[in-house]
């Protein structure tokens, strides 16, 4: 008796203290620019632990509930991903783009705080990024209310601090916030027939569904599609849930599962954001990645020859609308 009793005692105590951990992916959200866009990919770390009732069993996955989150930020230039950082508070896009006729501001560029704390301008143009400063940040949150960009900083210490950010810094201003603005038109997705329809409006897509359907797990997924347009031809299909939209609505594993699609007017590409065991904490495993958004810092210099170019390539593009007329 007591030799049977060793081993199912043993398993009763691995049961009560062995802990598993696995991850869930989803959903994914795109926020698009003039000629690119960032893309917040969502990420949780699940946890069981202990036996199913009546099982002996270690781990029950009737028991999975989610102890922590993450987003993944990446940027897509117009044509592939590439991973940009993390932020630990899923509830705010720590992302922005600001358009057109914002005085005193870049205008198409993007304003992003990344790994909760080091917040940047960018532009496509530029190759370069124009760090703004760093902040001790819980949560950051970016409205873009213009003529303004504010910085809505939540920390421990107090409970809301707000930036103005402008184009050399942001400084910390006490005064009422002004409501955002949605600057982005909104894009319809619809399946007619043996198309997927995306239109803004202006702009009008038909993607077979046949050619987009090898790409997902569930092919009723393809009807819960969302889409950016950037710029005059390009989409981003992507899956704004957590869960697939089978029988059981099952909760999505792998970013595979769920690729963002990009539709250049003749072919599909999948892009599959970084396993999440990869971009997890601290400890990011770069090694893992062949693609990683790694611009150097901005000089002054670097601006200034940029905006000098700009300013060349529209006065010729001028100069050659007055030859024309």
């Amino acid at each position: 008796m007591k030799r049977t009793m060793v081993p199912f005692l043993l398993v009763l105590f691995l049961a009560s203290v062995v802990k598993a951990e696995e991850f869930r992916v989803g959903p994914i959200e795109v926020i698009p620019g003039k000629e690119d866009a960032f893309v917040i990919a969502e990420v949780w770390l699940y946890d069981y632990e202990g036996m199913c009732p009546g099982n002996y069993q270690i781990t029950c996955p009737e028991l999975l509930y989610p102890i922590s989150g993450q987003l993944d930020i990446y940027y897509f230039d117009g044509k592939n991903l590439f991973y940009v950082g993390k932020s630990e508070y899923v509830r705010n896009i720590p992302v922005a783009f600001v358009p057109k006729n914002m005085l005193g501001l870049y205008n198409d560029s993007w304003i992003v705080v990344v790994n909760d704390s080091k917040v940047f301008w960018f532009n496509k143009r530029w190759k370069c990024i124009k760090t703004l400063g760093y902040l001790n940040a819980s949560t950051v949150r970016i409205v873009v209310s213009p003529p303004y960009i504010y910085l809505i900083n939540i920390t421990s210490e107090e409970p809301i601090e707000i930036y103005k950010v402008n184009k050399t810094g942001m400084f910390r201003v006490n005064e009422p916030l002004h409501s955002p603005i949605n600057w982005t038109l909104s894009v319809r997705v619809e399946v007619k027939g043996e198309f997927l329809e995306v239109t803004d409006g202006v702009k009008t897509f038909r993607i077979p569904v046949d050619k987009i359907a090898k790409y997902y797990k569930v092919r009723e997924d393809i009807y819960h599609l969302k889409a950016a347009i950037i710029g005059k031809n390009k989409v981003l299909l992507y899956y704004p849930y957590n869960h697939h939209f089978d029988e059981n609505k099952t909760q999505i594993k792998e970013f595979s599962e769920i690729p963002i699609l990009y539709y250049d007017g003749w072919r599909l590409k999948a892009l599959i954001p970084y396993n999440p065991k990869f971009t997890w904490g601290v400890n990011v495993d770069y090694s893992k990645m062949d693609r990683v958004f790694d611009y150097p810092g901005c000089s002054e210099g670097n601006l200034n020859t940029i905006f000098l170019i700009l300013g060349m390539i529209s006065v010729i593009i001028i100069l050659l609308l007055l030859r024309r007329m």
